[in-house]
């Protein structure tokens, strides 16, 4: 192949590659069964999500992302789910839907900008939620916890943030 030619592929791969890091990009990953374990990561872009779904016993999920406009949602069922979401960037969305006993569920929303959204909603006995919108402004948090048991952590730092809370 001549050296003008393949320099025209490496440069049209290279714009290919450098287009996609700022595409829409979507995950979704679905378990069933026991010891269930996800890890999904994002970088770069804007419109990113992230979707995890697991059924059973002993769950866990791992979401990281960052870029900007981001969504990650996290949907357990059974027993001793651990779900942990971290975006860092602007206008992050993160929610965690938990159906089950002895449940943790994390949030870290980071971002200079405005605009980080973070629900958990638990449902069983021993239930812990923590989010923590660390940056920005005009943030908003909500927890619903249906069970005994339960303990709530909250941190936001930012004007306008706001949080409503069910327990």
């Amino acid at each position: 192949m001549p050296t003008t030619t393949r320099t025209l592929l490496a440069a049209a791969i290279s714009v290919l590659i450098a287009n996609q890091a700022h595409a829409l990009s979507e995950s979704r990953q679905e378990q069933t069964g026991t010891d269930n374990y996800a890890d999904a990561m994002q970088q770069g872009g804007e419109d990113n999500a992230i979707r995890q779904v697991q059924q059973g016993d002993a769950n866990v999920a791992f979401t990281t992302q960052e870029g900007w406009a981001l969504n990650a949602d996290s949907d357990q069922r059974g027993t001793g789910n651990v779900s942990t979401i971290e975006q860092a960037g602007p206008n992050t969305e993160a929610n965690v839907v938990q159906d089950g006993s002895y449940n943790l569920a994390t949030v870290l929303q980071v971002s200079s900008e405005v605009g980080h959204s973070a629900s958990i909603s638990q449902i069983g006995v021993s239930n812990l939620a923590t989010i923590e919108q660390l940056d920005g402004a005009d943030n908003h948090a909500a927890i619903q916890q249906d069970g005994g048991s339960n303990a709530i952590e909250l941190s936001q730092v930012g004007a306008g943030s706001r949080y409503d809370r069910v327990q």
